[in-house]
């Protein structure tokens, strides 16, 4: 089990500092234990404790956890759950996926530039150190403070966030900012852009940035973004605002 524990990477990666902390912890009990089966459940009981403490919706990540850690009554060894089925099946953990798309924005856009990949994601994926490695992110720009994800030196780029609301904040305002990004990073490596379900801040911004860049229309760059992304669904706030920016660009 303790092999098992160690080659899984027993972590879980989220960006409450507190599980963090524990899970590292954990990992740190683990490798000095000679017989971690005997002594899992209080591991994860630690753990509950602080996942008890988080919003109900990200409790609910953590579901498998509760229901293994409610009983101490004993269980014979073969009854224990192995790191194998804590990760791996639904029953015992709910599994994380990566929520991340490509936008095919350059086969319909012209430019001299060789331009990179954009990417839009959820907050989980943004702070998925595995998942920004193997997409080769070079910038990343997140919206909503609270979204705000881990830095990871490796991205060259660098980060930017900015603090749009679904029903508050000045898109308009910000689009100055976001294209300046993509211009700076597009030319140099892929960009992710994300907020906390990547699909309506993140989207915004990658819609309004088509029609400011490149002057498609409103609905030729929602189609677009939704071709890579078909979870697109904008909050009516930030879809009059970008219709009040194609006014802007294309008929004034």
């Amino acid at each position: 089990m303790k092999s098992q524990l160690l080659d899984l990477n027993f972590h879980i990666r989220h960006k409450n500092k507190q599980i963090q902390e524990i899970t590292n912890q954990t990992r740190k009990e683990v490798r000095n234990e000679t017989n971690p089966s005997k002594s899992y459940k209080a591991h994860l009981k630690m753990l509950m404790s602080v996942i008890n403490t988080l919003p109900e919706d990200q409790r609910a990540d953590f579901s498998g956890i509760k229901s293994m850690v409610s009983s101490d009554s004993p269980k014979p060894k073969e009854n224990y759950p192995t790191a194998s089925s804590l990760y791996n099946t639904r029953s015992a953990f709910k599994i994380y996926e990566p929520c991340i798309s490509e936008i095919p924005y350059k086969s319909h856009v012209e430019s001299e530039d060789f331009l990179y990949k954009l990417f839009i994601s959820d907050v989980k994926t943004a702070n998925d150190l595995a998942e920004l490695q193997k997409r080769h992110i070079f910038a990343l720009l997140t919206f909503g403070e609270d979204n705000d994800p881990s830095k990871y030196t490796f991205l060259k780029g660098g980060y930017l966030c900015l603090p749009l609301e679904d029903t508050s904040g000045n898109l308009k305002e910000m689009m100055e900012k976001v294209v300046k990004f993509f211009d700076r990073h597009l030319t140099k490596g892929n960009i992710l852009v994300h907020c906390s379900t990547g699909n309506s801040r993140s989207c915004a911004a990658v819609i309004g940035y088509l029609i400011k860049k490149y002057r498609m229309t409103y609905e030729k760059a929602y189609s677009v973004v939704k071709e890579g992304r078909p979870s697109l669904k904008l909050a009516y706030t930030l879809e009059r605002q970008l219709r009040r920016i194609e006014r802007a660009e294309l008929y004034n």
